[in-house]
């Protein structure tokens, strides 16, 4: 029944040291008569060898459609991220560029496998550690949207802190990261700054707004903010988000602008945080 599965693969055995994602795939649209199953991993040891390559890379099975959803192909690998598997690698000839780093699963020789280049190689995978690390701290890598996350000390206080990031290109990352650095470095001038900046553009918006005697002087404004987080883009570009005690109900206060200067204040919605 898999023989059209297998085809698509070299003859040849070979043990593996894999170090898999914690989650699992299945793929419907395959064959008629059974589906695949796939998990990624991060890099591979040739345990012949003990040559290592980093890079993502599928580990695949198939299964039979009327096993599906009753089968324990689902705990194959159970929770462990290290295994020593037997597989087959895709053949050069007969898979697209896509598929070209797929191997196809033979058989689960043993789990909790120790293997120190691949585990070195996940903890890089997620963490980055910018070159003022005393400012930024150790960075996650938030690979869905690629923000390195992190949380600062600004004015006093540990804010969120989001700066985004091309995950193609990791020798570009510290240049945005020292722009972060040094927007934190000066983070009580500027946070300062940006305060009386919201109030000179917004105050007068809520008096309009409130349509009351008791008018917020700009002073009072700037006692209503809140930080609660910091974006920095790669093009050098922040935005520091304020909640604003309530000023504006429906929304939040962006300050925005570049270290030089700080150009707009604006109300925008909370949507525009990460962090919700």
């Amino acid at each position: 029944m898999f023989e059209s599965f297998y085809q698509k693969y070299s003859p040849q055995e070979r043990e593996i040291v894999v170090q898999l994602f914690p989650w699992l795939s299945v793929s419907l649209n395959d064959h008629p008569d059974y589906c695949q199953m796939a998990i990624m991993s991060l890099g591979v040891m040739y345990c012949d060898t003990g040559e290592v390559d980093f890079r993502e890379m599928w580990l695949k099975w198939p299964i039979a459609r009327k096993k599906l959803g009753t089968s324990k192909e689902f705990d194959r690998l159970g929770t462990t991220r290290l295994y020593r598997v037997k597989a087959r690698k895709m053949r050069d000839d007969l898979g697209s560029p896509k598929e070209l780093h797929s191997w196809a699963l033979i058989d689960v020789l043993e789990s909790d496998v120790p293997c120190p280049p691949l585990e070195a190689c996940w903890e890089g995978y997620w963490t980055f550690e910018p070159d003022k690390k005393d400012l930024l701290g150790v960075l996650q890598i938030g690979r869905m949207y690629c923000w390195l996350e992190g949380s600062v000390l600004w004015n006093g206080a540990k804010v969120p802190i989001f700066i985004k990031v091309d995950l193609e290109d990791r020798s570009r990352w510290n240049n945005v990261c020292n722009i972060a650095a040094d927007l934190v470095a000066d983070s009580t001038q500027m946070d300062q700054s940006m305060r009386k900046f919201a109030a000179k553009q917004l105050a007068e918006l809520v008096n309009q707004r409130n349509n009351t005697a008791h008018l917020i002087t700009e002073e009072d404004f700037v006692k209503c903010l809140t930080i609660e987080e910091i974006q920095v883009t790669n093009d050098g570009h922040f935005a520091v988000y304020y909640d604003n005690s309530g000023l504006f109900p429906k929304n939040i206060i962006k300050v925005s602008g570049f270290l030089q200067e700080i150009m707009t204040a604006e109300l925008t919605d909370s949507r525009d945080l990460v962090v919700r």
